[in-house]
């Protein structure tokens, strides 16, 4: 993990831990690849109706393989 490139960079401790907890309780709901989809992609501020119909596009291409 490096920051800009820095070769060194060492993470803050507290935003360290905070990342952790927050992959931990992610993983512990136990959310299916679409609805994590659309949590995700709605996060980038787009409409509910892209997030939907991003979610269906990843969610289908993940059952055809």
């Amino acid at each position: 993990m490096d920051h800009m490139g820095e070769q060194d960079y060492v993470p803050n401790p507290v935003l360290e831990k905070a990342l952790d907890v927050l992959f931990l309780l992610h993983a512990d709901h136990e959310l299916n690849a679409s609805c994590t989809t659309v949590l995700q992609t709605a996060s980038s501020l787009v409409d509910p109706y892209s997030a939907i119909a991003y979610a269906f596009v990843i969610s289908s291409h993940l059952d055809s393989h």
